[in-house]
């Protein structure tokens, strides 16, 4: 296992985990992405969101999975790096960037929504128990590469419940 592979596993594991936190489903989550016409990725996490939130709910939540696979990683790694200038986690920023002006008035608008995000995301994971949990749904990702919904919320629930 090398250095990327794990850092992939654990960027993934921020956004799989966010996701459940706001209630999405996850489809999976994998270190195996598709080789498709877009750029050259490591891992993805496909997520479906259930009905009945608002539209605004919606684009948060959006905002926060997006960003919380980075924030994670930066977490994990202890290497301050601004998100919007790292080549990897660039679809990740267009997410949450397009997420952000989509439910703000203004360009500085989105940008302190995105602070708060960012914000928030490190105070959820600033939390032992659910800082266990991302660890644990990485460990299970680097022995699979793949996982489902209900194993990524097996991992990671252990640790919501303590």
């Amino acid at each position: 296992m090398d250095e990327t592979e794990t850092l992939t596993a654990w960027h993934e594991a921020g956004h799989a985990t966010m996701a459940i936190i706001q209630g999405g489903f996850v489809e999976h989550v994998t270190l195996e992405p598709p080789n498709d016409e877009g750029p050259n990725r490591y891992g993805e996490t496909i997520t479906r969101w259930p009905g009945r939130m608002s539209q605004l709910e919606l684009l948060k939540s959006e905002i926060l999975v997006s960003l919380a696979g980075p924030v994670v990683e930066i977490l994990y790694s202890s290497e301050r790096r601004d998100i919007s200038e790292v080549a990897e986690w660039k679809a990740d920023w267009i997410r949450a960037i397009a997420s952000a002006r989509s439910c703000t008035r203004s360009e500085s608008d989105a940008q302190k929504l995105i602070q708060r995000c960012e914000s928030e995301i490190v105070s959820v994971y600033e939390a032992p128990k659910l800082w266990s949990g991302v660890s644990a749904v990485a460990e299970e990702l680097l022995a699979h590469y793949t996982l489902e919904h209900e194993q990524i919320e097996e991992a990671f629930s252990f640790w919501q419940r303590r």
